[in-house]
């Protein structure tokens, strides 16, 4: 019990110290998407603590989905395509949404 809670802390604590330093909104001179957005507190707080550590999860399930599936998708010529669903499309939501905002970045460059 007392070792889960050290993890759970410790990557809580890893997660804070690296949304501090990350910057709000970048430097002025590039554009922000959507950044007419105000996300509260809460919306950051539960983003940080839940949705980004799920979307990093769900990169590694995605890392084995392509690992298991990869016989066949070398087999159909179809390898980047696999990638690109399994890893990369949950990499980039994780990397380009910002902390508790609810656009999807990765879905909205596949869109267009």
């Amino acid at each position: 019990m007392r070792i889960s809670v050290c993890v759970l802390l410790g990557l809580l604590y890893t997660n804070f110290g690296f949304c501090a330093s990350l910057p709000l909104n970048g430097p002025p001179d590039i554009p922000v998407p959507f950044s007419d957005e105000k996300p509260t507190v809460v919306d950051k707080f539960l983003d940080t603590t839940v949705g980004h550590p799920l979307l990093y999860a769900m990169t590694v399930v995605g890392a084995g989905l392509f690992v298991v599936t990869l016989p066949s998708s070398i087999v159909g010529k179809e390898v980047p395509e696999s990638a690109d669903t399994f890893m990369l499309t949950p990499l980039k939501a994780a990397t380009t949404r910002c902390w508790g905002c609810s656009v999807n970045f990765a879905k909205e460059d596949k869109e267009s």
